[in-house]
């Protein structure tokens, strides 16, 4: 079976690898469902292989991880180096202050919540991304419709925000 999994590619700002490392290992354990592959000493040797040369040199210099033979210890170690303790005040804080960016769909938006409040810990996470999104969607228009509907649920916000841009896009056209 020929491979499509490419290198992990550690990237130049910390604070975004940790993202990319979850998607990348996830990537590798959806190849080893599909090549049915169950041995730990040959995931944890395909995980250093696929991951190269820079998953290779992080790995053997993680302290006693050389006679490691394991995956699931592997992936430990490395999930430590990705995603180190956390400061759960700075975690609130990334997610409190960030908006939708320009040409951010309301789904890219919802998504990117969904990923800046994983890591929030003591928090209610559906009304955290409900006041996320209605306070940092960047049309004001869209924010009233969400503040005048009581008790309006997540689902519903984001079927009444599509609804709203294709309504406006398909307004364009008429006009």
């Amino acid at each position: 079976m020929v491979s499509a999994l490419l290198p992990f590619n550690k990237l130049v700002d910390p604070a975004t690898e940790s993202p990319h490392w979850k998607i990348w290992v996830g990537r590798l354990e959806s190849y080893f469902v599909a090549t049915r592959e169950n041995y730990g000493a040959v995931k944890q040797s395909l995980l250093l292989h696929f991951g190269g040369d820079e998953i290779y040199k992080l790995f053997r210099h993680i302290p006693n991880t050389r006679a490691v033979d394991d995956y699931d210890a592997a992936v430990r170690a490395l999930n430590m180096h990705f995603d180190p303790q956390q400061n759960p005040d700075f975690e609130r804080l990334k997610l409190r202050q960030a908006h939708q960016r320009e040409r951010e769909s309301i789904d890219q938006l919802y998504a990117r919540f969904r990923e800046l409040v994983r890591t929030c810990t003591e928090v209610d996470q559906p009304k955290e991304i409900w006041s996320r999104i209605t306070k940092g969607c960047s049309n004001k228009s869209i924010r009233g419709l969400i503040l005048r509907q009581p008790n309006i649920s997540l689902d519903d916000i984001l079927i009444m925000v599509r609804s709203h841009y294709l309504s406006a896009a398909e307004q364009t056209k008429w006009t």
